[in-house]
Parts: structure tokens; C-alpha cells; sequence
């Protein structure tokens, strides 16, 4: 994240999500055919000038199937009310 407050003691919560095709930025100078945002806002609890912070996720296309959506679970449909991206992020890159 650039230019964010983000600290450990302060909090955000995922308000929306969408995507990107093609994505809109690279990575390491990669570019990628999608990228999804998820926007965040910070807690009413806290006070900061800057109440954001955008979390981007690239997508490249392949024949193997995705340890990412995979972990998602996406066969139970019924809404999230907490994700720890960091967790996802952790079982992927074992």
C-alpha cells in the first residue's frame, strides 16, 4: 500500500469490491489482465485525514486450477461478515 495510515492499532472495514480488466497497475512491472480492489474504510473509532485504503489483488489467467479462490470457499454463497485476506494470502504461497 502506498501512502496509507495503516497501523496495526487501527482498524478498517471492507465496504465494496470491484475489478479491472484490463488491471490497472503492475506489479514489479507485470502487467495482468485483472485486477480487483477492495476498499476499505477506516473505523468511526479512529480519526485520520486519510479514511481509505485500497487493496489490490492481481489475476493471471492459467490452466491450474487457484489455491486463492479455492480457499474462498465459494460454494457457500451466503455473505461474508469477516475476511482475513492475510490468512488466504498465507495457505496460497505455502
Amino acid at each position: 500500500m502506498v501512502n496509507a495510515p495503516y497501523t496495526q492499532t487501527m482498524r478498517y472495514n471492507a465496504e465494496e469490491f470491484h475489478f479491472h480488466h484490463p488491471g490497472e497497475h503492475t506489479f514489479d512491472g507485470q502487467p495482468y489482465p485483472l485486477e480487483m480492489h477492495i476498499v476499505h474504510k477506516l473505523d468511526s473509532s479512529y480519526s485520520s485525514e486519510e479514511t481509505h485504503c485500497v487493496a489490490a489483488i492481481h489475476f493471471k489467467i492459467s490452466e491450474k486450477p487457484s489455491a486463492f479462490l479455492e480457499n474462498l470457499n465459494l460454494k457457500d454463497l451466503s455473505p461474508i461478515k469477516q475476511l482475513n485476506i492475510g490468512q488466504i494470502c498465507q495457505k496460497t504461497t505455502s
